[in-house]
C-alpha cells in the first residue's frame, strides 16, 4: 500500500496541509488554487487563484475583471506584438466595449488622461498614427469615427474643448494639417461629401483665421445673416 504525507504550504495559521502521495513529483507538492483556468499569483506566500484573473487557451484570451494601474508612477503600456516575419505587419491593440443584450446598451471605451497635482496640469490625452518606415512608407492614420446603426441614426463624433470652474480661458479645439516637404505640399482640413455645420452659442460666434489676409475673423448669425467682423 502507497504511504501518504503531509506538509504544510505557506506561513503558519494562514497557510495550508497538503496531502502528498507516495512518488509524488515536486511540482505536485502544491496544487493549484482556484477553480480551472484561474491565473496562479502570490497570496500571501501560497499560490491563489481568482474568478476575475483567468485564462482560456482555446480561445487564447486573458480575462480580467477590475482595473490594471501603473505601480509608483511607472508607465502602463500595451502593445501590439512585433512582427517576426520580412514584411508582415506588426499586432493590433484593440480596446472595445462589450456587448450589450436585448435592449442594453453596448459597453463604453475610453481613454482619459490622468488628473494634475495640486498646481500641475492634467495629462495629455491623445489618438495618433504611427510613424512610416524610415525610409519608405506612410505615417498610419488616426481615425475617430462614430458608430454604425443598422436602422437609427449613425452615432456622432463630439469635440469638446475643456471648460473651466472657476477661471480662466475655455480650452480651445485646433485642427492643424500637416506640412509637407520634400517638394510635397501642406495638408488640408476636409469635409468630404456632406454639409460641415458650425454652430456657435450667443455673441460668441465661430473664429477663423484667413490665410490670406494674416487675421482672426468672427463669424455671427444675425437674423439669419452672416456677420464677419476681425477680432
Amino acid at each position: 500500500m502507497a504511504e501518504t504525507m503531509k506538509i504544510y504550504v505557506g506561513t503558519f495559521p494562514t497557510g495550508r496541509w497538503v496531502t502528498v502521495p507516495a512518488g509524488a513529483a515536486a511540482i505536485d507538492l502544491i496544487p493549484a488554487a482556484g477553480a480551472n483556468t484561474n491565473i496562479q499569483y502570490n497570496d500571501g506566500g501560497i499560490f491563489g487563484g481568482d474568478a476575475n484573473l483567468t485564462w482560456d487557451k482555446t480561445t487564447q484570451r486573458l480575462y480580467v475583471s477590475g482595473s490594471m494601474l501603473g505601480v509608483a508612477s511607472g508607465p502602463l503600456a500595451i502593445y501590439g506584438g512585433d512582427a517576426t516575419a520580412t514584411d508582415a505587419d506588426g499586432g493590433v491593440v484593440a480596446l472595445i466595449g462589450g456587448v450589450g443584450d436585448g435592449s442594453g446598451d453596448g459597453g463604453a471605451s475610453g481613454s482619459e488622461a490622468g488628473t494634475g497635482g495640486v498646481t500641475g496640469n492634467g495629462g495629455l490625452g491623445f489618438v495618433g498614427g504611427g510613424a512610416g518606415g524610415a525610409t519608405s512608407g506612410n505615417g498610419g492614420i488616426a481615425n475617430v469615427q462614430g458608430g454604425q446603426a443598422f436602422t437609427g441614426d449613425g452615432g456622432n463624433v463630439t469635440i469638446f474643448g475643456g471648460s473651466v470652474a472657476t477661471s480662466g480661458d475655455g480650452g480651445s479645439i485646433t485642427l492643424t494639417p500637416g506640412t509637407g516637404a520634400g517638394g510635397g505640399v501642406d495638408g488640408t482640413v476636409k469635409v468630404d461629401s456632406y454639409d460641415l455645420k458650425l454652430i456657435g452659442t450667443g455673441s460668441t460666434g465661430i473664429i477663423m483665421y484667413d490665410t490670406t489676409l494674416a487675421g482672426y475673423y468672427r463669424i455671427t448669425l444675425d437674423n439669419g445673416a452672416l456677420v464677419i467682423t476681425a477680432v
